[in-house]
């Protein structure tokens, strides 16, 4: 009877850990997202061009590189403190960029917003692989990813919604609150301390001599691939990410409500992927599920230059493309957490950092390609990245054995 009980106060326990993570994860994806299908808005309320907003967003995607930083930290001082500091980051961020009296701090702001956010979620999904079972990881993770596609059904259209009849400031206020409030819900959570950083704080002297092997520490072969199939994967969706909200804004004049909308449908395409997922990637294996996620999204990218001769056809094809996306990268995330679990948080923040400087390199080479191709050229640099990922997957990438 006893053992019943800790078993059911420990799944309590981790609902509501999920629970708290996900609503953290709907707000800080809004914030990240928010850009994407509102950059003329917000680069006309910055008094930047749209070009130049872009550029900024992959300077902003670029901080990624800090995460490994991040993530040694965290695996040595423990998941929780470095959770509270970034998301006071990010409050600060959010802040500073609505309520700034001039250009720079706007744009401080902004970055320091993105750094905050870049080392906050690889930080999470750390502290989370820590918690879950390898059985159960891609089910839990999978939830919590669901803060990405709800994000788009309830945080990017709302945002629409506040633009379109206030300022594009409002939503960056509201978030920043948001981010304060959870620093404060986030002193209750446990402290996740990995076994290797206890034993570290209870001996300071083999903590200094294990600092630098920890931040360069070696990982395995299909590590390092996983590293790279992440940026291969990044590097596709941005480049099709950054330059939507401009193709569809230029080709069928919407508005900021109607991309409000637009960003709901590919919540709801997110959402999909997500629970996808979280339902099967556990069952036919990690890597067979990024390998499946990875071949329709070459599908996908092949044929939105084709279905978007048409509103719907645009929104359709780009609905797909985050279906096949959202369930290749729950997958990776939930693949990858077991590849180094001494250097989980270190993994996961590698993983981000591939994330985001790939991001950053889309960043540029979707708006230049746009400028030259349309929406063609993104889509051919989607499909080259996707295929780089599959031969990653193939060659390299190997479930870890033994795991339950």
């Amino acid at each position: 009877m006893r053992s019943r009980e800790i078993v059911h106060r420990a799944r309590e326990s981790l609902v509501g850990l999920i629970g708290i993570a996900l609503v953290t994860r709907c707000l800080t994806d809004t914030g990240f997202q928010i850009f994407y299908p509102f950059l003329p808005m917000l680069a006309g309320g910055l008094g930047l061009s749209t070009a130049r907003m872009g550029q900024l967003l992959g300077l902003r995607n670029l901080t990624g590189l800090l995460s490994p930083v991040f993530g040694a930290l965290a695996d040595r001082q423990g998941f929780r403190k470095w959770l509270r500091i970034e998301l006071l980051g990010l409050s600060a961020g959010f802040l500073l960029l609505a309520l700034g009296p001039s250009l720079p701090v706007k744009v401080f702001g902004f970055v320091l917003s993105g750094v905050a956010t870049l080392a906050f979620v690889p930080t999470l999904q750390g502290y989370l692989s820590h918690r879950l079972r390898y059985s159960m990881r891609a089910r839990g993770i999978g939830i919590v990813e669901y803060g990405w596609a709800f994000a788009g059904i309830a945080g990017l259209s709302t945002a629409g919604w506040i633009i379109e009849r206030t300022s594009w400031e409002v939503p960056f206020v509201i978030l920043g609150i948001g981010m304060a409030v959870l620093f404060v819900v986030y002193y209750l959570l446990p402290p996740g301390h990995p076994e290797s950083a206890r034993q570290r704080l209870s001996d300071p002297a083999a903590g200094r001599r294990q600092q630098l092997t920890e931040l360069v520490g070696s990982l395995s072969r299909s590590a390092w691939a996983t590293i790279a199939c992440t940026g291969c994967l990044s590097f596709a969706m941005f480049n099709v990410l950054i330059v939507f909200g401009d193709w569809l804004t230029q080709t069928y004049g919407l508005g900021a409500g109607d991309m409000g909308r637009v960003a709901m449908a590919m919540g709801i395409a997110d959402l999909c992927g997500s629970i996808g997922a979280s339902v099967y990637s556990d069952r036919i294996g990690k890597r067979r599920a990024v390998m499946a996620g990875g071949v329709l999204a070459i599908a996908a990218f092949v044929l939105l230059p084709i279905l978007g001769t048409r509103l719907v056809g645009a929104v359709g094809g780009l609905m797909l493309m985050r279906v096949a996306l959202e369930f290749a990268i729950v997958s990776m995330l939930a693949f990858a957490s077991e590849q180094d679990s001494h250097r989980r948080g270190q993994m996961m923040s590698m993983m981000g950092a591939a994330n985001f400087s790939a991001s950053a390199i889309g960043g540029f080479t979707g708006p230049w390609s746009f400028l030259r191709l349309g929406i063609t050229g993104p889509s051919l640099l989607a499909v080259a990245g996707m295929l780089a990922c599959t031969v990653l997957n193939i060659g390299f990438m190997r479930e870890p054995q033994g795991r339950d």
